[in-house]
């Protein structure tokens, strides 16, 4: 069933029944302390809090912090729910005194969340229950944390296949006033019709699908790259250990091992000196990949360029894990110190802990240090090889520092792969030095790039959009209200649209840009309204409001360019014989012109 704007949420909105059982006597200033304390949660909203409240009070006082929680917790599994929503009515049991029902509107993307949403919903119902009984209160927050990870975001975030970038890229776009629709598979739309966009993760529909496929195999994206003129690394397939230790001998030290069909770091060994690391960086990329890749290592560092349309949005130097010296504290210390300021901040705000192992100790060997060495001030101490997903890094800011041509290079890497957006990962000793002077190798192409992560990528998410979707990613809406008169009024309009692609819908009938039938399933007009702005064919859209069956299902739309009363003369869209009361059309009428203009376009 699609869902439609209203109750006064900027999203579609889905309206279902929550039951609660509420303690006689709700501890409510002691519940937004535990609220704050491990959820950072913002009550500001809610306005002061009692100490003790009872009865219906307290049913929407607890009504109101299970919309707060949800919404953050959906956000954690990575659904787009950018609003907590609202409580309508409450209904107490007359059996149960304790017992109340919440009507809740909250906001939904699309249709597919639906019983993702409720689910949450209840479940965050039943944590606060969990704490009114004692269960909650004298845990550790990572211990409850930890608890909402595995029941709910865990699974969440598998249900709605989400990447990492996704929930950043929603937020703003949301945020920007962009209309926001899942489809499902992690894909969502963003705008309407023609000016809408597809995106999954960072990616959008204009990606090349053979580009970001061949890209992801790093043997050939490195042909295709040759081919092309451009630096590529130089290295050799091998699926045995005998053909690895062949390689090393052909490529000389020091050697790069990684799978050919992995991303994020995930099974790369770097630094390779020896017969005997080889071996083991061979088991570590072949756990991962039936394919390998030995590779003649390059100096420097691995510099991500992030390109949208030909436009860099930043460069920043990927630096491996590390901790900065003081002068003052030992390596040691340095170390625990970064754990400790991790554990202070929020379980899904923490960066990867920062390791006292074997590899880290190895790694200070080789940079003159021990656990005991006391670095300088400002040095940069690495406890990994590399930046990679698993472990973390940092990263260093150089946009302003990259040479043009090293530039020109990420964007026809970008260009050659048919890539809108686009990571290119250069190695080199200085980003500041061309290419060709350096022996710099574009290492990967990566499409869909993780966004959002930093503050530096948050930045760069506006632009993002701004390349991508110069017009905010709307078309123009008509709406006229009326009788069967108005249909001819109607057409009238349709037929002066100089955009090509303006569609015309009634609850009944849909008409294409020359007036003829256009065949959908919807069997309302919000459901027919919803299919045509899924149609990158439609460029403007006209609706025909002859019932009030908007006024029970919502708008299928935020925001009109246009209102035009022809009749408040309106059916009762279940009993078609019987006129809407004319109460119910000024309502209607009232949500309707409340929309008009937010769109950009002019009434």
């Amino acid at each position: 069933m699609a869902l439609g704007y209203r109750h006064g949420l900027r999203q579609p909105c889905l309206v279902f029944d929550l039951n609660l059982r509420v303690p006689s006597s709700l501890p409510l200033s002691r519940m937004d302390d535990w609220l704050r304390r491990v959820f950072l949660l913002d009550l500001g909203a809610l306005g002061e809090s009692k100490v003790l409240v009872r009865g219906r009070v307290s049913a929407q006082a607890l009504g109101e912090r299970v919309l707060l929680l949800a919404e953050l917790l959906l956000q954690m599994g990575r659904v787009p729910a950018f609003e907590p929503g609202r409580v309508l009515s409450i209904r107490a049991s007359a059996q149960t005194p304790s017992q109340f029902t919440l009507n809740l509107a909250v906001p939904c993307a699309g249709g597919m969340l639906r019983s993702a949403t409720i689910k949450v919903h209840q479940q965050v119902a039943a944590l606060l229950q969990d704490w009114c009984n004692g269960k909650l209160r004298d845990l550790a927050p990572d211990a409850v944390c930890e608890r909402l990870d595995a029941a709910m975001i865990r699974p969440l975030a598998a249900t709605v296949s989400a990447g990492r970038s996704t929930i950043h890229l929603l937020r703003v776009a949301h945020a920007s006033g962009m209309p926001i629709s899942f489809l499902g598979g992690g894909q969502y739309l963003i705008g309407w019709g023609g000016r809408a966009r597809r995106l999954r993760s960072s990616g959008v529909d204009t990606d090349s699908a053979i580009g970001a496929r061949v890209a992801q195999n790093k043997m050939t994206a490195a042909t295709v790259l040759r081919l092309a003129g451009l630096p590529a690394p130089e290295h050799l397939l091998v699926s045995s250990v005998e053909q690895a230790l062949q390689a090393g001998q052909r490529l000389g030290w020091p050697l790069v091992v990684k799978p050919v069909d992995r991303d994020r770091g995930e099974g790369v060994t770097v630094g390779i000196r020896d017969e005997s690391a080889l071996r083991q960086a061979f088991e570590i990329a072949r756990a991962l990949s039936q394919r390998v890749l030995v590779e003649r290592m390059v100096a420097g560092y691995c510099h991500r360029i992030l390109l949208v349309r030909g436009r860099m949005l930043y460069c920043v130097k990927r630096l491996p894990k590390s901790v900065v010296g003081d002068a003052q504290r030992t390596v040691t210390e340095l170390v625990a110190g970064a754990n400790a300021a991790e554990l202070i901040k929020p379980w899904w705000k923490r960066f990867k802990p920062f390791p006292d192992d074997a590899l880290a100790f190895s790694l200070l060997e080789q940079q003159g240090l021990g656990w005991d060495s006391v670095p300088a001030q400002g040095s940069r101490v690495f406890l990994r090889p590399l930046q990679t997903d698993p472990w973390g890094g940092d990263i260093e800011d150089l946009t302003a520092q990259i040479h043009p041509d090293n530039l020109d290079l990420a964007v026809r890497a970008a260009r050659l792969f048919g890539l809108d957006v686009a990571g290119i990962d250069l190695i080199t000793e200085d980003i500041t030095q061309p290419w060709y002077h350096t022996g710099a190798i574009l290492n990967e192409l990566n499409s869909a790039p993780l966004m959002g992560a930093g503050p530096l990528s948050v930045k760069a998410i506006p632009i993002y959009f701004s390349q991508l979707m110069p017009d905010g990613g709307r078309i123009p809406v008509t709406v006229i209200v009326g009788d069967e008169s108005a249909w001819h009024q109607a057409r009238a309009l349709q037929g002066l649209s100089e955009s090509g692609g303006c569609y015309l819908t009634s609850h009944q009938q849909t008409l294409g840009p020359q007036g003829q039938p256009f065949a959908l399933r919807g069997a309302s007009l919000l459901e027919r309204a919803q299919s045509l702005l899924l149609d990158p064919a439609v460029d403007e859209l006209v609706l025909l409001v002859m019932n009030d069956e908007l006024l029970h299902q919502g708008l299928p739309v935020d925001a009109i360019g246009r209102l035009i009363v022809h009749s408040t003369s309106l059916l009762d869209h279940r009993n078609p014989s019987v006129m809407v009361p004319e109460p119910e059309v000024q309502r209607l009428l009232k949500a309707l012109q409340d929309a008009v203009g937010h769109d950009g376009f002019k009434s």
